[in-house]
């Protein structure tokens, strides 16, 4: 199915039908859950838009809502907390999987201070850098 194209309410229902049974959900591959959970979430979209989205808008909205977790996340870590190898090691896998969004450009910023001072930085310091710098994360 094209990004773009909208999705219908038979697909909607016809996933809907699909994820009630857990057995065959559990059974999709990784790919065919994913079409199945966009085609579920169409109709929330479509309750609040009063349109039948594309999978685009599906995929979209998956994204803002991410990206609000990982803000939500990065607010809530404690000031003093000091990086560590372990959380660069956890970075690299990271970028090694293309990931993208708030928690990747804070933890580019940590790491950007680790090279330039060769300390590990703490979360008040890199939040204190994006601030004069401002970086959005």
């Amino acid at each position: 199915m094209s990004k773009e194209q909208r999705i219908t309410e038979a697909e909607h229902h016809e996933a809907w039908a699909v994820f009630s049974d857990r057995n065959k959900y559990r059974s999709l591959s990784d790919e065919q859950t994913v079409m199945v959970d966009a085609f579920v979430d169409a109709g929330k979209i479509k309750q609040e838009t009063g349109e039948w989205p594309t999978l685009a808008e599906v995929y979209d909205k998956w994204g803002r809502e991410k990206a609000e977790r990982e803000r939500k996340r990065l607010r809530s870590w404690q000031t003093n907390y000091r990086f560590t190898e372990k959380d660069f090691v956890e970075y690299e896998a990271l970028l090694a999987r293309e990931q993208s969004g708030p928690l990747m450009a804070f933890m580019s910023v940590v790491a950007h201070l680790k090279e330039s001072t060769g300390n590990f930085p703490t979360v008040g310091e890199v939040r204190a850098y994006c601030d004069a710098n401002q970086k959005s994360v």
